[in-house]
Order: structure tokens, then C-alpha cells, then sequence
């Protein structure tokens, strides 16, 4: 589709400018899951538009079709931009997971990266890690995965999440500061482009799925300056959509 900046808030706007993006998903009531900058667009499975972007219900889902541009190998510095809120931190199947994942690209035997959060009031490992969000990136097989993350109270308010990863190292950005970063050796990680779709709002899998909201998904080829994630935080207070 042609990019109109009018269609976006002041935080798409942000993005819009910064360099080296490869496909931008506003995910408001005007773009709907359409790819604004690549021709990559997503297909909405029950997810709802707003002002605010797109409604999760633990059931809804966007499908985004594979794209070398979403495998770091392709790129070399894969950087994922996301503005979350978790509105439930139960997700949708409390029971059987511990862990929700909101944002990721991949399947049995094709995994690659995924975003997730851990699951309220969950036992095993979640117990130790309430309000934990996490960046993971996995061998195509999956098993254990290096990942990066903040653990924080478990906020029902908007966070600008940023992931990044290239052949070496995965880092996580939460509203504006990095948080942490892990070298993929310590999992013995060698990223692989796999055939895998991209997921917003749950991957089908043995995780939960996301109760909440999110805008705003980006995908750049290049790292970003802290100056440039700085700046999309500070303009993402602005919702309006003109």
C-alpha cells in the first residue's frame, strides 16, 4: 500500500524515519494489519482495531506470510519494535503454560526468535520470574533458546519493547533503555532462516496467547541508535491519529 504519514501517530511517525526499516505494522483502525512500508501485509485472525491498535482477546491473532527480511541471517542485525500492554498477565491458558508469547516468528522445527511473558500465579519457573519479558532466540529444533529480559512489577500500562539479535548476540530495550544482552554461544545458537510465519498476539503453540494490546510492530535491518529508540519512546504518549 502507499504509506500516508497521516495514517500513523506520533510514534509511527517516529519510525517511519528512521533507517533501515524493512516493513512497518501500525496495527490501527486505518492500516489494520497491512505492511505500510514492505508489501508483506498480515491477515487478521479475530484481533480488533483501535485508535490504541490491535485488541488481543487470548484467542485473536495476526499472520504475517515468512520474509527473508525476518531472519537475522538474511540481515545480519535483525531489531524488532513493539508498543505492548498486557492487560491480563494470566494470558489465555493459565493452567498448562507458563508463559505467554505476544510476538514471534516460528514452529516445530522451524523456530527462530520470539518475544514472551511469563504467566501470572504460574508454578515451575514462572514462579521465580512474574513480571519477566523475554527475548529468545532458538535453533531451528527449539529446545533451550538464549534469551535476553527485564523483570519488572507486572504492568497493565503500554511499554516500548525493542529486540534485537545478529549472528552473535540477542539485547532487549524496554521504554528507551537496554536492559540486558546475552551471546547466542551460551546456548550454542546458530541462527538459520526457516519457513516460518511471523505472529502477533500468540504463535499457536503449547504457550498462551496475548490478553492485550499492541502497535506499532517494526522491523529494521540494522541496529538502532539509543538515540533513535529514545525517540520513539518519547513520542509514544501521542495516540492521536490525525
Amino acid at each position: 500500500m502507499q504509506t500516508d504519514t497521516e495514517k500513523l501517530d506520533q510514534a509511527g511517525r517516529v519510525i517511519f524515519k528512521i533507517p533501515g526499516l524493512t516493513h512497518f505494522y501500525p496495527l490501527n483502525q486505518v492500516t489494520g494489519s497491512d505492511d505500510v512500508i514492505g508489501n508483506d501485509d498480515g491477515t487478521n485472525h479475530g484481533a480488533e482495531f483501535t485508535d490504541q491498535g490491535a485488541v488481543f482477546d487470548g484467542h485473536s491473532y495476526i499472520r504475517i506470510p515468512d520474509n527473508d527480511d525476518f531472519s537475522v541471517t538474511t540481515t545480519g542485525k535483525l531489531t524488532v519494535v513493539a508498543l505492548l500492554t498486557i492487560k491480563d498477565w494470566h494470558g489465555s491458558d493459565p493452567e498448562s503454560t507458563q508463559y505467554v508469547h505476544w510476538l514471534g516468528k516460528g514452529k516445530g522445527n522451524w523456530h527462530e526468535w520470539v518475544f514472551r511473558h511469563y504467566v501470572q500465579d504460574a508454578p515451575g519457573e514462572a514462579a521465580e520470574r512474574q513480571g519477566r519479558t523475554s527475548f529468545y532466540y532458538f535453533n531451528p529444533q527449539g529446545g533451550l533458546g538464549a534469551g535476553s529480559y527485564f523483570q519488572d512489577r507486572q504492568a497493565t500500562t503500554e511499554r516500548l519493547i525493542v529486540g534485537e539479535v545478529d549472528r552473535s548476540q540477542i539485547a532487549i530495550w524496554k521504554n528507551g533503555v537496554k536492559r540486558d544482552d546475552d551471546p547466542l554461544s551460551s546456548f550454542r545458537i546458530k541462527p538459520k532462516n526457516t519457513p516460518s510465519a511471523v505472529r502477533i498476539g500468540g504463535l499457536g503453540d503449547n504457550a498462551g496467547s496475548l490478553i492485550g494490546t499492541v502497535r506499532n510492530v517494526a522491523f529494521f535491518d540494522r541496529e538502532l541508535t539509543p538515540e533513535q529508540v529514545d525517540s520513539i519512546y518519547a513520542a509514544s504518549a501521542n495516540r492521536t491519529i490525525n
